[in-house]
């Protein structure tokens, strides 16, 4: 089950002011919701940014999406966003309206997805660091911030995590195959812990991609309503069907 609400800000605000959302809302779930609800969610956040004098600026409500396998626990997350007070950079906002989104009942065995929330994934081996692509580490690196543990990857790599990921999800299946996939890019994503009151201070590589998945209709209603990845119920993971 999914379900979409729309929040607004008391008025016009910058990017900045929205850079830590998806911690702030997090902090906000995990510090509210029961702890047998805690991770078994994915949501996403978009904010539809305009451009004024040079700067992005939001003025339009933004979209909080949220989904699990479990209806109650959409449920139990919808009732807390609309009877709560939600703070996103010092600002309180405003839920305008909400609704669930039809149920997808029915997958077919050849899926494409897109990312709607950044995955995080970790290497396949080890399993100790985050994956970004190559060309974005050295340039990071040079900049004096704390960066969660990263490994340079190439696309190739990406593709096996998400077979990873994939495979987990329901591992008695065999007949699972990515016959396509693209990977856009890597953006930098500021995030905290949100089980912790501390500062937003570690930026996590957020890969955003493509991918066309071969799988049961079973896989598919898990990678759906579940999402993939790492800290999925921090806002990272969500998938959309495109295709």
């Amino acid at each position: 089950m999914r379900c979409r609400m729309f929040f607004s800000f008391p008025g016009k605000v910058s990017a900045d002011t929205v850079k830590t959302a998806r911690w702030e809302i997090a902090q906000f779930l995990q510090e509210h919701l029961p702890d047998e609800y805690k991770k078994r969610f994915v949501f996403s956040v978009y904010f539809p940014f305009e451009r004024e004098g040079g700067k992005l600026v939001l003025q339009k409500p933004f979209q909080l999406t949220f989904s699990s396998s479990d209806s109650g626990v959409v449920i139990a997350i919808s009732n807390l966003l609309s009877e709560s007070k939600l703070t996103i950079g010092g600002q309180e906002v405003k839920k305008e309206r909400s609704f669930l989104l039809p149920a997808r009942e029915y997958f077919p065995d050849i899926v494409v997805y897109e990312t709607i929330g950044p995955l995080l994934l970790k290497e396949r081996e080890k399993r100790e660091k985050y994956i970004a692509l190559e060309e974005c580490i050295k340039k990071w690196e040079e900049e004096n911030k704390r960066y969660e543990v990263m490994i340079g990857k190439n696309d190739e790599a990406v593709k096996g995590a998400l077979f990873f990921y994939i495979k987990n999800l329901s591992p008695n299946v065999n007949d699972v195959a990515i016959p396509q996939y693209r990977v856009f890019r890597t953006i930098r994503i500021l995030h905290g812990d949100a089980s912790s009151s501390k500062p937003a201070d570690i930026t996590y590589p957020g890969l955003v991609v493509t991918f066309v998945l071969s799988a049961p209709p079973e896989v598919h209603k898990r990678l759906y309503e579940e999402g993939i990845g790492e800290m999925r119920e921090e806002g990272f993971g969500m998938l959309e069907v495109v295709g």
